[in-house]
């Protein structure tokens, strides 16, 4: 049962950081689309680049702060994390992409940003800060 709600309450903490990570993504992506007037894609990579820097930080110190790293493991997790953003960014603008061509560009980010929730959560979890012994 307790882990049941440890489980529960990392979903949470992950679910408030992306919101978090979400909005500073989505401010940036659409200042460089209609302000910067910057190309689609290259305003999802780059918004996205910046989102999974401050995503990092904020799950490493909030979401899965009880999976502690030695320093020897830091640059290693990093790349992990980043790998795994990558995937989430593939699959973010190939979703972005499809949507859009349909039905308009909010409505391709918030199903971009949905694949990339998805693919995030289950790879940061398993990939990166990963459970190190019993708990």
């Amino acid at each position: 049962m307790i882990d049941l709600i440890v489980r529960q309450k990392r979903v949470l903490l992950f679910a408030v950081v992306g919101i978090i990570n979400t909005c500073f993504d989505f401010i940036i992506f659409w200042g460089l689309v209609k302000l910067v007037k910057l190309d689609l894609l290259l305003s999802n990579c780059i918004a996205f680049c910046c989102a999974v820097f401050l995503s990092y930080v904020l799950n490493r110190n909030i979401t899965f702060a009880d999976r502690k790293l030695s320093s020897k493991n830091t640059t290693a997790n990093i790349v992990s994390y980043f790998c795994v953003a990558l995937f989430a960014l593939a699959g973010s603008s190939y979703t972005l992409l499809i949507i859009y061509n349909h039905s308009g560009l909010l409505e391709g980010k918030i199903a971009g940003t949905a694949v990339s929730f998805i693919i995030n959560y289950i790879g940061i979890k398993t990939l990166v800060f990963k459970k190190t012994g019993a708990r």
